[in-house]
């Protein structure tokens, strides 16, 4: 892959795999400092951003690259959105807990990632964009109130199992469930690479087959009046 205008290779000189992980969610949600936490450069004082910004981080087990693109929550850049949305292995889709309208807008992400699945290669069957819906700022909830956790809990739960996607709460203030969730999202890269991994190994089984098909319809006798030696001088 290119990075920098560079091939990136392992130590074994190979080009390394990569991964596109998308940030979805309304604007001030917090996907920026979750991205900045994973990343280690974390900063209180980050701006908005502005159309869409990358990061990346090399990972292990699987080994490669994640490419993460932290998109714009505002209304004016949603226009860029869906075609970073396209051939991402990855979505991340970030709501507030304090806010009610961020929990409304999960919907809407999800059928903007269903919307540019369904324009893949038809034939392209590991082209399922993997998703995983984030809570943050759980740290605004205090701690003794449990009730409205649970509600929370209950809340992500419900959609998730709606959209079978995989859910967490987090806060990237204090650094609650970050590494657990970026922990889901190389779980949801591993289980990516064995489905494209059986894919291929379908594929070649398959064309295994059809040359063993082709072999023996080629060796099949002939009928008599169709047999080559009847056509040939002896």
């Amino acid at each position: 892959m290119y990075y920098n205008g560079q091939i990136i290779k392992d130590n074994d000189n190979n080009i390394l795999k990569s991964w596109k992980v998308i940030i979805l969610g309304d604007s001030t949600v917090g996907k920026t400092s979750i991205i900045l936490r994973f990343v280690g450069k974390f900063s209180k004082n980050r701006k908005n951003t502005i159309g869409v910004d990358y990061f990346t981080r090399i990972i292990d087990d699987p080994f490669g690259m994640i490419q993460l693109y932290d998109t714009a929550g505002q209304e004016s850049f949603r226009s860029l959105i869906p075609m970073y949305i396209r051939n991402c292995d990855i979505a991340i889709i970030v709501c507030d807990v304090t806010k009610e309208k961020s929990f409304d807008s999960i919907i809407h992400w999800i059928e903007e990632i269903k919307n540019k699945h369904e324009e893949k290669d038809y034939y392209n069957h590991s082209s399922f964009i993997r998703t995983i819906i984030v809570a943050n700022k759980i740290d605004l909830i205090s701690s003794p109130n449990q009730e409205k956790i649970n509600e929370t809990k209950m809340k992500i739960s419900n959609i998730a199992t709606l959209f079978q996607c995989k859910w967490i709460l987090t806060s990237a203030l204090c650094d609650i469930n970050i590494t657990e969730l970026f922990a889901l999202v190389k779980g949801e890269i591993k289980a990516k690479v064995i489905e494209e991994e059986n894919l291929i190994n379908q594929n070649i089984n398959q064309i295994k087959k059809n040359i063993t098909s082709t072999h023996l319809i080629h060796h099949c006798s002939y009928p008599k009046y169709l047999n080559p030696k009847n056509y040939c001088c002896s």
